[in-house]
């Protein structure tokens, strides 16, 4: 698949739409999770910045635990970013960096103590 070949947008959409990846890699502990809950809560505007990225047929590559999150909030809708032209190949290297991207970020996180974080 040539890179001009693969086609992104946004959408909004229904989170009842959207498949849950078996390949998720990334797991999440109850405690860091009720923190993301809190994040998102008390910084909402972050998911749109922060998209979750399906493929063409709505499978989530990015994002699970964000979904998860917005689910147990109570929330119906979620700003998507599809990507369509993407082999199997490439769908499952995303997931894999980008769970290794946010386990890098948690870290970050960690080490600054909360430098950018909302305390609401």
């Amino acid at each position: 698949m040539k890179e001009e070949d693969i086609k992104v947008e946004l959408v909004e959409m229904p989170i009842e739409e959207l498949q849950l990846s078996l390949k998720n890699p990334r797991t999440i502990s109850k405690k860091d999770f009720d923190v993301l809950k809190k994040s998102i809560k008390n910084f909402p505007s972050m998911m749109k910045v922060r998209e979750v990225v399906v493929d063409e047929t709505n499978r989530v590559l990015g994002g699970h635990q964000r979904i998860k999150a917005l689910q147990a909030q109570g929330k119906t809708k979620v700003l998507v970013k599809r990507v369509s032209g993407w082999t199997d190949e490439q769908k499952d290297e995303f997931m894999i960096k980008d769970n290794i991207a946010n386990q890098l970020d948690s870290l970050r996180e960690v080490t600054t103590q909360g430098s950018c974080m909302h305390s609401g």
